[in-house]
């Protein structure tokens, strides 16, 4: 009795143990599975963190590209992001607690990034409206420029149209050789033995933009050998010297005028051939006409 009661107890004791045996296994199975999973897990999180810390490297790569006016807080923002990245990689894959805390430093860098961009987005909308602003100053002052340039271009031709129209016109120029008689008579002629002196007569033309008052005129007559007849006097103009021959003073109302001068030579200079004749209002060539003497 006493051994089927032991063997019994054997029996029973054996069965607890199996049973005990056969639960550990599964819960150490289970436990090594979850274990498994977590790792896992902590593993992709990781690969995760450094993914996400290279897209923000790379982001405030190109923010620092193109910004200047704060490249040097976008660059010490991403050291701060390149030593945590460093940290995460040098990491035990099960160190989980670790990891949630660089979970949460990343969250923090992030919000510094939208932080920081925002204000550099902002600075460029600024920079872009005062670009947008020089350059349309710049092309208002251009504009100016060409207009102010243009004026006085304009301003120069008309100051030069009316320097040119004030001056006297000469028309009908004439010269020729004359007699001059014992009654004061004078007479042309187109023999040079003849003539006692040189007469030149012109008109001045109307003008009314010219300056009305006393004028001075002055004859030039040249003979056929280059000699200059009559007074052969000089007069300077600023930088220029005038040769004449004679000059006359004509008081001048803007009205038609009729002007002769009379120019007197001596007859060694009075010879056969072609004179040259020219008139002048100072230092300006006005007209110029030529007559022959037989």
């Amino acid at each position: 009795m006493t051994e089927e009661k032991n063997s019994k107890a054997l029996k029973i004791l054996t069965a607890v143990l199996t049973i005990g045996i056969i639960a550990l296994g599964v819960y150490t199975m289970k436990f090594y599975n979850e274990n498994q999973q977590t790792i896992s897990r902590l593993e992709n999180e990781k690969a995760d963190l450094e993914s996400d810390l290279s897209e923000l490297i790379i982001k405030y790569d190109t923010a620092i590209s193109k910004n200047d006016v704060m490249a040097k807080d976008l660059y010490e923002a991403k050291q701060r992001i390149e030593r945590l990245l460093d940290s995460i990689k040098g990491l035990d894959n099960t160190n989980y607690a670790a990891i949630s805390r660089f979970r949460s430093q990343i969250k923090k860098l992030e919000r510094e990034k939208d932080k920081l961009f925002k204000t550099v987005d902002s600075l460029s909308r600024q920079n872009q409206r005062l670009a947008t602003a020089v350059d349309s100053t710049n092309s208002v002052l251009k504009e100016r420029i060409v207009l102010t340039d243009s004026l006085v271009q304009q301003n120069e031709i008309l100051n030069e149209k009316v320097a040119a129209g004030s001056k006297m016109q000469l028309t009908k120029l004439s010269a020729e050789g004359v007699i001059i008689k014992n009654s004061g008579d004078i007479a042309n002629t187109k023999r040079h033995r003849r003539a006692d002196k040189i007469r030149t007569c012109f008109t001045i033309a109307k003008n009314l933009i010219a300056e009305p008052g006393e004028k001075k005129l002055y004859a030039q007559i040249i003979n056929p050998k280059n000699n200059l007849i009559g007074n052969n006097k000089q007069e300077m103009f600023e930088e220029k010297v005038l040769m004449y021959s004679a000059t006359t003073k004509v008081f001048y109302e803007n009205e038609e005028l009729d002007i002769c001068i009379l120019v007197d030579a001596d007859e060694n200079n009075i010879i056969s051939g072609v004179y040259q004749v020219n008139i002048f209002q100072d230092a300006d060539l006005l007209a110029t006409t030529s007559f022959t003497l037989k």
